[in-house]
């Protein structure tokens, strides 16, 4: 696999019997396919270090496309390091919801004047927050860009009422942010925010939408294929209530 780690922060010290941290951010880059890249961010909560996917679409003309930022905006240099090393220029960002781990670096991006996109949910979350939100947002529950080669879906609430999924027709990949979960996780993670009578359903419509997907990137944890929805559903259908 193709791999490429930048290094934007070095831990100093860290002991957990001495109840001291230090902060540690990497970014790590892993190619998928030709045109396709899965970006994992790091944060330190609670002393454990966890993860957090997104991804990087390479259109035919060397334009990119983010899909979700990394968990941390200090992490935003070494990502645009990484496309000035491939000779891409970011054309555009997608947010899949309003969490941290998706939308931390917005501010940065909208700073350097890069188109940001959100769904209309979701920058009502940010800006209830206080926080930075994206620059474009749609109502709608498909949105295209790319011409056509980008789909963004709002297949109902699950994680999060806002989230989003985003399909890339020319890799039949699904970049499902936090809705989707990997094998290897046995539930449905954190769900502050989650609405479980809507999960099953909202799932279930992303798979009846997508006839062919052959990459699937969950919010977090291990890349793979549809099985990955088809894990999703048989967690989230026994707690619909």
């Amino acid at each position: 696999m193709d791999r490429y780690i930048v290094i934007s922060t070095i831990a100093m010290m860290f002991s957990i019997a001495a109840h001291a941290s230090s902060k540690t951010s990497m970014l790590e880059f892993s190619k998928l396919a030709p045109n396709l890249y899965l970006h994992t961010s790091y944060k330190l909560i609670n002393n454990e270090l966890l993860s957090a996917n997104g991804a990087v679409f390479i259109d035919s003309n060397s334009a990119a496309y983010l899909i979700d930022t990394p968990w941390n905006e200090s992490d935003m240099p070494a990502l645009f390091s990484w496309l000035k090393k491939k000779k891409l220029t970011l054309k555009a960002a997608i947010v899949t919801h309003f969490h941290e781990d998706r939308t931390a670096g917005l501010g940065y991006l909208n700073g350097r004047g890069v188109d940001t996109y959100a769904f209309i949910k979701t920058n009502a979350q940010l800006r209830e927050q206080g926080k930075p939100t994206a620059n474009h947002s749609f109502k709608t529950n498909v949105f295209r860009l790319a011409n056509n080669k980008i789909e963004i879906l709002f297949p109902g609430g699950g994680h999060a009422a806002d989230n989003v999924v985003v399909y890339l027709s020319t890799v039949k990949a699904l970049v499902a942010g936090c809705i989707i979960r990997s094998i290897e996780n046995k539930n449905l993670g954190w769900t502050g925010n989650a609405l479980f009578k809507n999960w099953y359903q909202s799932v279930t419509n992303i798979d009846h939408r997508y006839e062919i997907i052959n990459i699937v990137i969950p919010g977090h944890g291990i890349t793979g294929d549809r099985s990955l929805i088809n894990h999703t559903l048989k967690l989230s259908k026994d707690i619909q209530f």
